[in-house]
């Protein structure tokens, strides 16, 4: 099981309805990165929260992505990276910006 965290923003501020996410990716011979998992993969996890919910100002929030290696698949010797999609809104102005 692969587990990483990212700072983040609140989902609903895109329900990125038709995409994604998390995205999982592998590092091909030909140095191509190709998608083997999305959050709709049932290897992955995709876990929201705000550590600190007495900060109303900052709002940070948190991402924690897990991908469970079940499959064989994928390779232990190949390389991967995990992308996390967002959508933040700014606070006063309600601006939204998508990141990666």
């Amino acid at each position: 099981t692969v587990i990483v965290e990212f700072v983040s923003a609140e989902p609903r501020n895109n329900m990125r309805l038709g995409g994604t996410y998390v995205r999982v990716e592998m590092e091909t011979s030909l140095n191509v990165w190709v998608t083997v998992a999305t959050d709709a993969h049932w290897s992955t996890r995709f876990h929201w929260y705000r550590p600190d919910l007495t900060d109303d100002v900052r709002r940070i929030s948190h991402a924690r992505i897990e991908w469970h290696l079940y499959e064989e698949k994928f390779s232990k010797s190949a390389n991967y990276r995990i992308i996390h999609y967002g959508t933040h809104k700014m606070f006063l102005t309600g601006t939204l910006t998508d990141f990666e």
